[in-house]
């Protein structure tokens, strides 16, 4: 089975941005390009070409990164990219979420996001 272009275009993104993790010592276990964009293809098949957070729908084919383009998310990020540890955000939503490995550091965010809020209503 051959993976869609949108799969297979966020597959190449993604690895690109892999290997420049790599180069700053940052490695954790990734698919290859084939198993990325089949894993890709998957998501979008079971959840539409919106993002898996805030169902905004996904630009596909910009060449330039905005709030509405596809990015491939790690639920766990040591876990890497591997089948069973992806979604599909919009960027916007994963630059939002960022990494966080246990759910203290979600607490810890919610609590400094909460914090932010406070300040910007009052």
């Amino acid at each position: 089975m051959k993976a869609s272009h949108s799969a297979r275009a966020i597959a190449s993104n993604t690895l690109a941005r892999v290997r420049r993790d790599g180069e700053r010592g940052k490695v954790y276990p990734c698919l290859d390009h084939a198993g990325l964009a089949l894993a890709v293809d998957s998501i979008i098949r079971r959840n539409g070409r919106v993002c898996e957070h805030c169902e905004r729908p996904l630009t596909f084919g910009d060449k330039v990164a905005h709030a509405g383009s596809p990015s491939l998310h790690k639920v766990r990020p040591s876990h890497g990219y591997v089948a069973g540890n992806l979604a599909l955000l919009c960027m916007e939503c994963n630059t939002a979420i960022g990494e966080a490995e246990d759910v203290a550091t979600v607490d810890r965010k919610m609590r400094a996001l909460a914090w932010q809020r406070a300040r910007l209503e009052g």
